[in-house]
């Protein structure tokens, strides 16, 4: 070999060190631009997640949806939105500003775009996810931690819960400037930035004009600063003035800024009402933590499956409160160590602080899979937390096990929440799913119900709006009026409607109510009593521009055209892009022009007056009995509501044995709801079958113990009893449990004394 080889490889030897690995080169990439990388990937995961459900319209266009508002239609109607009247449409509880928002958004973007709202709210969540990257970077600087705090909130299937429910957008914007707002003051505490301070008091302002948990946001601060900083409390207190002086500003528009009672249903108060959600709300801890932890019973109605607790010393409550005070003071103890993993852990309890009480929290859902969404985020940093304290170990085959099962633990959430979000591409999907959940559901049947009627399918729909587990008959009531409406059969829709209205009815449930009965008396041709009905909407909800140009349209047919004209400027002011407003505009315009070139006096055909009579006293005249019952002869065997005013129809015509074999098909349905009950029980007891009358009779007195028919039918059911003194027994038994009713009893009483001499 030459010298002048032998010198090249010399050099080559002493050479500068070779380059890094590409392994290393793409490492140093991410380490140098985090943000760049999980946002690409944040967006990139969670965009497959619920790809499977951007087209669907389950909880984006159903009847309820707050994209329906009129009021938020427009930008210029904002002004309503921080009324009293817009409370009505948000639980009662005053949260205007992402309803402001929506209304924004809502003068570009039909309510029909489903794929826009869909990709409206994930962004949101997409957001939030990267907000607690964020907030876990804060505290580690490990890339892997942070990215599982983040991937446990973003893919947690509980988020499908708010991710595909347009009526829960305050949930989201609620938690992205909170997030926001925790983040600036995090970083301020590290800095010393004001220009930080003021936006972390901002957003924190802007996030309690949003939604409630929100207001917790202080708490959590305090906590961190004592106990994770231990900085002084004379400090602290100064801090987070700001923190507690904008709820106290704003307390008084939460406590009185409500609708009236009147207008509006709450939460059924009880004796002692505020401890009681305390109470219940413990008592739900063990299925919160069931669906945080282990994704169990997402999405059931929560309030129709967690126990109502109303004594301090009942057992669930004991249980699980003890658990609960356990984690607090561990967590408490933990975060004094530095331990950021237990500020996740306090975070959880302390943003279910505003769902503490039904006194505060007054809506009829006072527990929900939605109030978790905030709380998603303590288990995100306790997660995140927890795995940065497993990576310490120095056995490197541990920490390999421990990265395959965080890994493990994102796939699974991810998958969970893929499974759901293909079960909210339809209804009847959802809904089935939920079923399958909790069988003895109530709001089940009827969502279900509205499903199969939406797809023709009437015999399905009768199935589940009157199985035997269903209590509450109003709204499947009031979807079979709307349908035999539809379908032309007047008197199908009136018997409908007139058995829904024996429930109360207050609030939105008057404004369904009274719209329907519109509707069928503007058909009808009763005029004046359609403009009574409407009238009553628009004194309850002075938005609803459907009840508006329903009552143009009564006013143009009476003649007041000009007043017609004026509530068509009102209701186009309110919502200038509906298309029902123009289409009514429209037909005014023509039927004037018509009306130019020919004019001849209108004439209206008045309904029957046994109908009408019906319709609005519920009094069946001899002239329309035959009808019904012959209406129950041809209508569907599963409509157990025409079933059962058949049997009422011919107890008045005094048939007790068709009454009974009709009130047999009624029961087949109807056997949960007490005036079903009842009433079967007098068709049995005047046909002669006393010992089923009896049985029905208690059945109906357990399902209403109020119930002046029950009482009376099954009271009437013992009077024609062969044992006459079992029979004087029950009586006195009844009169003793029920004395408001007693004399009823007494009458039968007397009946049964001289019966026997």
């Amino acid at each position: 070999m030459s010298k002048k080889k032998k010198g090249r490889r010399g050099r080559r030897r002493v050479s500068p060190r070779t380059p890094p690995k590409k392994r290393e080169v793409r490492l140093k990439k991410v380490r140098d631009h985090p943000w760049l990388i999980v946002g690409v990937s944040a967006g990139i995961l969670l965009s497959a997640v619920y790809s499977v459900s951007l087209f669907s319209p389950t909880l984006i266009a159903h009847e309820n949806s707050i994209l329906r508002l009129p009021v938020l239609s427009h930008v210029g109607n904002v002004p309503h939105i921080l009324s009293r009247d817009f409370l009505l449409f948000s639980s009662g509880q005053f949260r205007p500003l992402s309803y402001a928002l929506v209304a924004i958004v809502r003068t570009f973007v039909a309510p029909e775009n489903l794929l826009f709202w869909h990709v409206w709210l994930l962004a949101f969540h997409i957001v939030n996810t990267l907000l607690v990257f964020a907030i876990a970077r804060h505290f580690s600087q490990r890339l892997a931690v942070t990215l599982t705090a983040a991937a446990v909130f973003g893919l947690h299937p509980l988020c499908t819960v708010i991710v595909n429910d347009i009526n829960q957008f305050y949930m989201l914007l609620g938690l992205t400037l909170s997030l926001g707002s925790f983040k600036a003051y995090l970083s301020f505490s590290r800095n010393g930035s004001k220009t930080l301070y003021s936006v972390a008091v901002g957003l924190f302002a802007l996030a309690i004009l949003t939604a409630r948990p929100a207001v917790c946001l202080g708490l959590v601060l305090l906590a961190y600063e004592l106990l994770h900083e231990r900085c002084g409390l004379k400090r602290v207190l100064l801090r987070l003035f700001p923190f507690a002086l904008a709820p106290l500003l704003l307390l008084p528009l939460w406590v009185w800024h409500a609708p009236h009672p009147i207008h509006y249903k709450y939460v059924a108060m009880h004796e002692g009402s505020f401890w009681h959600g305390l109470f219940s709300v413990t008592g739900a801890t063990g299925q919160y933590g069931g669906g945080l932890v282990l994704t169990r019973g997402i999405p059931v109605a929560l309030h129709e499956t967690v126990a109502r607790i109303f004594r301090w010393d009942n057992a669930k409550f004991l249980f699980w409160g003890g658990v609960n005070l356990v984690l607090i003071v561990g967590a408490a103890f933990a975060l004094a160590r530095r331990q950021w993993a237990a500020l996740g852990v306090l975070l959880i309890f302390i943003v279910m602080i505003p769902y503490a009480s039904v006194a505060y929290n007054r809506v009829v859902d006072y527990v929900s899979w939605s109030y978790l969404y905030f709380p998603l985020v303590g288990l995100a940093l306790f997660v995140g937390g927890l795995y940065e304290i497993l990576l310490r170990v120095r056995a490197r085959h541990l920490r390999v096990g421990f990265r395959v099962a965080f890994l493990a633990i994102c796939l699974f959430l991810a998958g969970r929440s893929v499974r759901l979000n293909l079960y909210a591409r339809s209804p009847l999907a959802y809904w089935s799913h939920v079923h399958r959940l909790n069988e003895d559901s109530q709001t089940v049947p009827y969502e279900v119900g509205k499903a199969y009627l939406s797809q023709g399918q009437l015999p399905d729909a009768l199935h589940w709006f009157f199985a035997p587990m269903v209590r509450d008959l109003k709204y499947p009531c009031l979807a079979m009026a709307r349908y035999y409406y539809r379908e032309g059969n007047p008197l199908a829709s009136a018997i409908h409607l007139r058995f829904g209205s024996i429930e109360q009815r207050t609030g939105l449930i008057l404004e369904d109510y009274c719209e329907m009965a519109g509707d069928l008396l503007l058909a009808a041709g009763a005029l004046d009593h359609a403009e009574e009905n409407f009238g009553k909407i628009l004194m309850v909800d002075p938005f609803n521009t459907g009840a508006m140009m329903k009552l143009a349209r009564v006013w143009f047919l009476k003649g007041f055209v000009g007043e017609a004209h004026r509530m068509m400027k009102r209701a186009r002011a309110l919502a200038p892009n509906d298309k029902e407003v123009s289409r009514i505009q429209g037909e005014f315009r023509e039927k004037e022009r018509a009306w130019q070139e020919n004019p001849q006096p209108l004439r209206i055909t008045p309904p029957r007056p046994d109908w009408l009579r019906y319709v609005l006293t519920e009094m069946r005249r001899p002239s329309l009995r035959p009808g019904i019952v012959a209406l129950s002869d041809t209508a569907d065997p599963n409509d157990g509501v025409i079933q059962l005013e058949a049997t009422i129809s011919l107890l008045e015509d005094k048939k007790y044995k068709a009454a009974a074999s009709k009130a047999r098909m009624a029961l087949y349905g109807l056997s949960g709801n007490a005036y079903a009950c009842a009433a079967a029980c007098r068709a049995f007891a005047l046909a002669g079958d006393v010992k089923q009358a009896i049985q029905i009779g208690i059945h109906a007195v357990s399902l209403d113990s109020k119930s002046d028919l029950a009482w009376t039918s099954l009271s009437l059911a013992l009077a024609l009893e062969d044992k006459p003194d079992a029979a004087t027994q029950e009586f006195v038994k009844a009169v003793t449990q029920h004395p408001v009713a007693k004399s009823v009893f007494y009458y039968n009483l007397a009946l049964q004394k001289k019966r026997i001499g």
